[in-house]
Order: C-alpha cells, then sequence, then structure tokens
C-alpha cells in the first residue's frame, strides 16, 4: 500500500510540473494600422534558466523594435510559482492579413496568432492612416552615377518624430547624400484630407551589379485624439522635432508610436563602359574647368611667382570622385599645385548634386623669353550623348620678363641640389690662367655661397629627417566640423601620402593607412554617417591613429620637397 502511494505521489509531482511550464503567446490587439506598433507577449510559467525565446521566424513579416523582460514571483500557501514574460515591440511589413507564427522556447512552443493590419482607416473611405512609399528616377545606372531617391510619408495624423535614417548595413554600397529640405504639402483622397511629406535623396552606387537600396526607417508619434486629456494640444507634420514628447512613451497613454519602413529596391548597376578607355571615370552630364589668375592679364618673371587657381565642376557627381587635374612638365616651368579643396551642394534648379574642386598652382619661370602653360585637360562620360567628352583649359603663351638664363644664385643653388650640375658648375667656375685677380675674387665668391647654401641643404635635410610625418588635425575638424568634414579629410589625407587620386570612401582610405585600429574606426564613421546616427568620436585617439598610420606610410616612400627652400 505504502508502495502504491509513493507511486502516485511521484506521478502527481511530476504531472503539476508538467502543467506549471507553460508557455503561451498573445498581443495587445488583433488589428494593427500598418506603420503601428503592437506588444507581442511570450509569458512562460517556471524557471527558464538562460533560455531564451527564438525570436528569428517573426523577422519575415515584421520588424524587431524592442525586447523587454518582465518577472513575477508568486507564494500561494507555501507553493511558489515563477512567471517569465517577454514583451516584444513589432511593427508589420506589410499589409491585410499576417500570421504570427509558432515561436519556440525549450521543448515547447505558441500557438500561431492571426493580425489584420492596415484595416482601420482614418474612415469609411479607406484612407489608411500612414503609407510610405519610395522610388527611384533610374533603376540602371552607371557604377557612380546619381539616382535621386524620393522617399514619401503620408500620413492622416498630426505626425512628428525624427528624421528618417538609412540602414547602415546596406549602406556600405552607397554614397547617400540628402538634397532637399523635408516639403510638406495636403491632398485630399475620398474627401480626407492628407499630409505628405516629401525627401530627396543623391544615391551613387559604388560598385556594378545587382545592388539593394538601403531600408530606411522612419519612428514617430502622434497624439490619440479618442485618449487625449489635452484635446488642444498642437500638433503638425513635421518630420524633425525634438524628443521631449519621445522621451515620454509610457507616461502618456494618448501618445501612440508610428515605425515604418521603406523596403529595399533593386538596382542593376552597370560596369565602366569600355569606351572610357580606362581613364578616370566621371559619369556627369555637365562639367566644367575653369581658371582665374592673381592678375587680369598674368605678368611672368624669371625666379618670381604667378599663381592660377583652376576650379573643376561637375554635376551629378559626389566630390569624393572629380580627380585632380594632371599638370604636364614644362621645361624652364616649374609647377607647384597646392592640396585641393572641395565642396557639394544641391541645384536649384534640379535635383542634382554639384561638386566642386579647386586647386592653387604656382608657376615659376626660369628663363626669359616665352613659355607655354600647358593646357588642362579631364576625361569624363556624358550621360546624355553616351559619349566621353573632354573639360579642357586650352594652352596659353606668356612673354616672361628677365634674363634668358637664371641667375647665378639660382644656378649655385641648383648645383647645390643636383650633384652632377654641381660639377658641371665648379668646371666651368675654374678661373683660366689668364684670368685677373678680380676674377678669382668673384670665383672664391661664388664658391663661397655655394658652401653657405650647401650647409643649409644639408641642415634641412637633417631636419626633415628628424620631423615626424604631417599630422591630421582630425580633433580641431570634429571640434569645428561635421564627421562629412572629418571624412573628407581622411580621404584627403589618404589621398596624399599614398599620390593616388583613386581613393573615394573610408574603406580605401583605411586600406591605405593598414591599421586594424583605425579601420575600425572609420567603419564606425562610415556606418554613422550613413545611418545618420552620432557617435562618441574619441578625437585624440582618432588623430594619434592617423599621426602613427600616416608616418609609417610616409617612411615607405621617398620624401620629396613640392617648393624650393627659397619659396616655402
Amino acid at each position: 500500500m505504502m508502495r502504491f502511494w509513493v507511486v502516485f505521489l511521484i506521478v502527481l509531482f511530476n504531472f503539476h510540473t508538467a502543467c506549471a511550464e507553460n508557455f503561451v503567446a498573445k498581443v495587445n490587439r488583433n488589428t494593427v494600422p500598418f506603420g503601428e506598433t503592437f506588444i507581442l507577449t511570450l509569458q512562460y510559467d517556471g524557471n527558464p534558466g538562460n533560455s531564451e525565446p527564438d525570436l528569428t521566424p517573426l523577422k519575415k513579416d515584421f520588424t524587431i523594435y524592442s525586447v523587454g523582460r518582465d518577472y513575477q514571483r508568486r507564494s500561494i500557501n507555501g507553493t511558489v510559482s515563477h512567471t517569465y514574460q517577454w514583451n516584444v515591440a513589432l511593427a508589420p511589413k506589410i499589409s491585410g492579413t499576417a500570421i504570427i507564427p509558432e515561436i519556440a522556447f525549450k521543448n515547447l512552443s505558441s500557438h500561431p496568432i492571426k493580425i489584420k493590419i492596415g484595416e482601420e482607416s482614418a474612415s469609411s473611405a479607406g484612407v489608411p492612416k500612414f503609407a510610405i512609399a519610395r522610388s527611384v528616377n533610374n533603376t540602371s545606372p552607371f557604377v557612380q552615377e546619381q539616382i535621386i531617391y524620393t522617399l514619401v510619408l503620408k500620413t492622416t495624423e498630426d505626425l512628428r518624430g525624427k528624421e528618417p535614417i538609412f540602414d547602415s548595413l546596406g549602406s556600405q554600397d552607397w554614397i547617400i547624400k540628402r538634397i532637399s529640405e523635408p516639403f510638406t504639402s495636403s491632398e485630399i483622397d475620398n474627401g480626407i484630407e492628407v499630409k505628405k511629406l516629401e525627401i530627396k535623396y543623391a544615391m551613387f552606387p559604388q560598385k556594378s551589379g545587382t545592388l539593394k537600396t538601403p531600408e530606411v526607417y522612419f519612428k514617430g508619434y502622434y497624439i490619440d485624439k479618442n485618449k487625449n486629456d489635452h484635446p488642444g494640444f498642437p500638433l503638425s507634420l513635421n518630420a524633425f522635432m525634438d524628443d521631449s514628447f519621445m522621451n515620454g512613451f509610457g507616461v502618456n497613454p494618448a501618445i501612440q508610436t508610428v515605425n515604418l519602413t521603406a523596403q529595399p529596391l533593386d538596382i542593376e548597376v552597370k560596369p565602366v563602359p569600355k569606351i572610357n578607355n580606362s581613364d578616370w571615370w566621371l559619369p556627369s552630364s555637365s562639367v566644367v574647368i575653369v581658371d582665374s589668375w592673381e592678375q587680369e592679364t598674368p605678368s611672368f618673371k624669371v625666379g618670381e611667382a604667378t599663381n592660377r587657381q583652376i576650379t573643376l565642376t561637375a554635376i551629378g557627381v559626389a566630390e569624393t570622385q572629380l580627380p585632380v587635374p594632371a599638370l604636364k612638365e614644362v621645361k624652364n616651368l616649374k609647377q607647384y599645385p597646392d592640396k585641393p579643396e572641395y565642396d557639394t551642394s544641391a541645384s536649384e534648379y534640379s535635383d542634382d548634386v554639384i561638386s566642386a574642386l579647386r586647386m592653387n598652382i604656382v608657376y615659376i619661370p626660369e628663363e626669359g623669353g616665352e613659355i607655354t602653360v600647358p593646357e588642362i585637360s579631364v576625361p569624363w562620360y556624358n550621360l546624355k550623348t553616351s559619349e566621353m567628352n573632354k573639360a579642357i583649359l586650352q594652352a596659353r603663351t606668356f612673354k616672361v620678363a628677365g634674363n634668358k638664363k637664371v641667375p647665378a644664385v639660382t644656378k649655385v643653388k641648383e648645383a647645390a641640389e643636383n650633384p652632377r650640375q654641381e660639377a658641371e658648375y665648379e668646371n666651368s667656375c675654374k678661373p683660366k690662367s689668364t684670368v685677373g685677380l678680380i676674377f678669382l675674387s668673384f670665383a672664391a665668391g661664388l664658391g663661397s655661397a655655394w658652401l653657405i647654401l650647401r650647409l643649409m641643404q644639408l641642415r634641412n635635410q637633417e631636419q626633415k629627417k628628424e620631423k615626424p610625418a604631417p599630422e591630421i588635425e582630425i580633433a580641431e575638424v570634429f571640434k569645428n566640423g561635421s564627421l562629412q568634414e572629418i571624412r573628407d579629410a581622411v580621404i584627403r589625407k589618404a589621398r596624399e601620402i599614398s599620390s593616388s587620386e583613386t581613393i573615394l570612401n573610408l574603406q580605401q582610405a583605411a586600406d591605405v593607412f593598414a591599421n586594424e585600429e583605425l579601420k575600425i574606426m572609420l567603419q564606425q564613421i562610415d556606418a554613422a554617417l550613413y545611418a545618420g546616427k552620432k557617435i562618441n568620436l574619441d578625437a585624440k585617439k582618432l588623430t594619434r591613429l592617423l599621426k602613427t598610420a600616416s608616418s609609417s606610410v610616409v617612411k615607405k616612400k621617398k620624401q620629396k620637397s613640392l617648393l624650393p627652400e627659397l619659396y616655402k
């Protein structure tokens, strides 16, 4: 008999334990307007340990915005029970009817739940409360060709929120620039006023093949008039409001969150056409190059500097795609180009980005007479005609005032810089047996001048060896500028130390510096730029890493002075 009761109690205990391990799913509402969030609650009666429900099946038709956890412990007549809850905030990706699938947990699973999406409307006319749409003006561009991405939000409510952001994971293959301020308007749909917000972006694909545009997220809120205790509270369509109300979610039951997602679009990106013939790839509808001189009518004089500014402008091109114009070598004419400066703006007359490169050039003639400043040309691909064109600055010929030969002091200096020329000059300066005392004195003076200049050059060379690699002042740029300016500064630095103008993004810049820690920071900046997010950037650390990485690259290259010491 005792054995019977023991078996009975064991079975009863196991039965009670089995019953205690319940796992159920429920939602706070079964009808959800498209774009609004709802809460899926997963409840487990028991001790879950380290186990977590598998939420992966939800991602097909829903966006998971947050997962909250709750725990309750109860004791009734000495019996202790545990209840764990996972509160999952979801927003539907589809309209119509969606099924919340079975959610697995341990050896249990929840039952599916049917959700009606987008059926609740502003009125019986069937106008949805919220809608998000996106379009592009070209689904088959060339690589790096500009396309215009238009995002449209529609609502029948007084909607507020943050600026839409692009998914950083999907934007690595794109350069994205907003080209318009949000434009608001309204329209009448079946007798219902619908407010509309439109934003345009310029997007540049960075590789050929099938690319997807990044997903775009909009997070906002509105006041439910049926639950609002303050009906006079003013709201209007404004996608860039402060966060004071966003921070109040959960306090005011009238505040309803809205989460909208614009799904990716497939873009077939064409490679660079063969007609480009391996030239710099610059797809545009218009490229112009102009110049301006320090004086309206430039005057050249032997040994003196003359300044010229060149401006290269392209429509529908990101600033990082602009090439630095190549300068042809000219006998007896020294050319010293400064580091280019870039800027980008939106066209006032079209949905285009306009980028410009400005570069100052110093010319120093070495001989009098006539001299020809060579032609400067930039090849580009004309998207209107499907032909290769050239933006050209014609060659110009000028008269150079001064002696036909370089002054002696200049020849002495050049001799010091060129050992072969030095030997030739020393031979030319040896006095003949018939030369008088005055010529001997002149030769001695020249020799002293050469010796002084030679010693100065050796000292300068030693200073160059001791001088560390130039440091990019990222800390100052970060203090006074934006992440875009930091990105542009890093790209220009990478171009400078690598002597390559093909560096177009932070990933390519990271390859130049070849520093893993720096590469991670640049990736974080890149992701923040595309996602439209702020990051806590350690400017001092970034400056230090760039300095160290730049030094290691510069040490591998032969140092070369851009200007003679005389003109520094």
